[in-house]
């Protein structure tokens, strides 16, 4: 769908950022189990993304 293609799209370009940042998975997790609201959207994507990729 439309939006399945815009969550990848998104996902693959905040992998990209968080690769030149040098962010962790793990930094993430860590984050997102904290209750950020943009962490957890932003986990989320990630989560999407290494779906896709993984199929």
């Amino acid at each position: 769908s439309l939006s399945d293609g815009f969550l990848a799209e998104r996902g693959h370009t905040f992998l990209m950022i968080a690769e030149r940042g040098n962010w962790s998975l793990s930094e993430l997790v860590a984050g997102g189990s904290q209750g950020s609201p943009v962490t957890l959207f932003l986990s989320a994507l990630l989560s999407l993304e290494l779906a896709e990729r993984a199929n």
